[in-house]
């Protein structure tokens, strides 16, 4: 008896063991065995201004002024990886751009092979047409939609490859709104500049592939942008010299980088930097932040973006790169939670699909994107949260 009762103790023991061991390696992971997110520890955060969450209709709504040429853009990505998408792990980039000299048109479509389908339109400006309050742009047949925290985008490719793709999507904020800097809209229609994002929206609709309808779902991201640079009489110098050397946003930053992250643990993150093709790049500040929830934001501006490998692009001598690693320590965290010790991030990118888009007679401007898969960890005192996931990358670079 007293064999058998030992044995009885030992089973119970090794028993409650194995679930210990299970259910730590579950929470590093960040899913449970129904791969629902399980509750993670969460870094300090960082202290906002108040008005960088607040969004209004006429911050969503067109600047463009007759008086400035206004750089103006209009994202929706996305990542269909939703349970029940048809087309599971596919991904899609759509962008409405008011360049000031220019109007341009993406849309491109993503497999899960390496193939991407889909491209750019470039006209004179007048080709996309935006109004307001909220978000109403349009491209031809395709437009955009709606207001904070809902939106409806129905675009097609418009020849721009051998497939005929339509894509009508329904997104929806799971995020609060969070401007670049801070708010600098103010729900005013003449303002200056301004930059906000949502990094986490429920995306679900149809996308038409020729003759075959697909059910898609999953995470999308959704970005607005604008900036004023120059007079009404620059710009009408800058239309008549279109196919020439022309000035804008590229030429004023010469690049950035910039990713729209999300992680297999419900987090989110965002990681932009502009003057890449500046020696000067180290030294600059960007935007980075991480959220577990769309609301507690953690937040850096000085971090390091190191290119492990590149590949050529069509336009010489620019080099895109292919694998890149992020690396971040969080200072101002020690104002808000000094006993939480400093927060760091480190993560590799890796590209997966790259559509390539360029533009100007002769081609002097390049933009490129496409998805990524992304690993890594962030650490802060006695805590490691592991990071896997995907992202939508954009390299924009001008030729020296």
């Amino acid at each position: 008896m007293v064999i058998i009762y030992k044995k009885k103790i030992s089973t119970i023991v090794i028993s409650i063991l194995l679930i210990g061991t299970i259910c730590q390696i579950e929470t590093l992971n960040g899913k449970n065995i129904d791969g629902q997110t399980k509750d993670l520890p969460t870094p300090p955060v960082t202290h906002l201004f108040p008005y960088r969450q607040v969004l209004k209709p006429n911050d969503e709504g067109s600047h463009q002024s007759e008086r400035f040429i206004t750089q103006e853009w209009w994202y929706f990505n996305a990542f269909l990886n939703g349970p029940d998408s048809e087309l599971r792990n596919w991904s899609l980039m759509i962008s409405f751009n008011q360049m000031g000299v220019a109007d341009m048109f993406f849309m491109t479509l993503y497999d899960d092979k390496n193939n991407s389908y889909g491209g750019s339109a470039v006209h004179l400006s007048g080709k996309i047409q935006s109004g307001g309050p909220g978000v109403k742009v349009e491209y031809r047949n395709s437009f955009a939609t709606g207001t904070y925290p809902k939106w409806h985008v129905y675009t097609e490719d418009a020849n721009l490859d051998e497939r005929n793709i339509t894509a009508n999507l329904t997104y929806k904020a799971n995020s609060l709104p969070l401007w670049l800097l801070f708010n600098t809209g103010h729900n005013l229609k003449l303002s200056p500049a301004g930059h906000y994002c949502m990094l986490n929206c429920e995306v679900t609709g149809e996308i038409k592939i020729d003759e075959t309808v697909y059910y898609v779902s999953g995470v999308g991201y959704h970005e607005h942008s604008w900036f004023k640079i120059l007079s009404n009489e620059q710009k009408q110098i800058d239309i008549k010299q279109i196919g020439q050397e022309q000035f804008g946003y590229q030429d004023s930053i010469d690049a950035w980088d910039w990713f729209c992250i999300h992680f297999e643990n419900g987090w989110d993150m965002f990681a932009g930097k502009f003057f890449q093709g500046s020696p000067f790049a180290k030294f600059m500040p960007g935007n980075l932040w991480i959220t577990p929830d769309g609301e507690n934001i953690t937040e850096c501006s000085f971090f390091s973006f190191e290119y492990l490998e590149t590949v050529e692009s069509s336009l010489p001598p620019i080099e895109i790169p292919t694998k890149i690693r992020i690396r971040a320590i969080f200072f101002n965290t020690l104002i808000t939670s000094p006993l939480e010790g400093l927060v760091r991030l480190d993560i590799t990118i890796k590209t997966k699909n790259i559509h390539e888009f360029i533009w100007g007679y002769p081609p002097q401007y390049g933009m490129w994107e496409g998805p990524c898969e992304i690993s890594g960890t962030i650490k802060w005192k006695g805590n490691t949260v592991k990071l896997n996931g995907w992202s939508i990358m954009e390299f924009t670079r001008k030729t020296p």
